[in-house]
């Protein structure tokens, strides 16, 4: 028999945030409606080598940290066109932050865990 992919479809017609996303996810194995990530942090101001060196050090799958850096260096190559400067000297500043990478690195993870292609 053929082993068939698997996919998942978001629908945020009036947007998405990262902990219903996190929710969402844990939902599909277990029942979850959010989850809340909290930090000790003040405001952080990071560049790209930054969070790749935070993703890299995530205990996640491989899968999860490739899709995860792929996500932060497309955000990057998209906020340095706008500003007209090179990826590596982009300051990240909300999506930056802690429960940020928390939030994206979670939802690759999920999805990893999950068997989504």
């Amino acid at each position: 028999m053929e082993e068939r992919s698997r996919c998942l479809i978001f629908d945020p017609f009036a947007g998405i945030s990262g902990d219903m996303i996190l929710g969402a996810l844990v939902d599909l194995g277990i029942k979850a409606t959010a989850v809340r990530v909290k930090t000790l942090e003040s405001e952080v101001v990071r560049h790209l080598k930054d969070v790749l060196e935070i993703i890299d050090a995530a205990e996640v799958d491989e899968k999860a940290r490739e899709w995860a850096r792929e996500a932060f260096s497309k955000l990057a190559d998209v906020e340095g066109g706008i500003h007209g400067i090179s990826p590596d000297k982009v300051h990240f500043h909300d999506v930056g932050a802690d429960d940020a990478i928390v939030d994206i690195v979670g939802a690759c993870a999920g999805i990893s865990h999950l068997g989504i292609e």
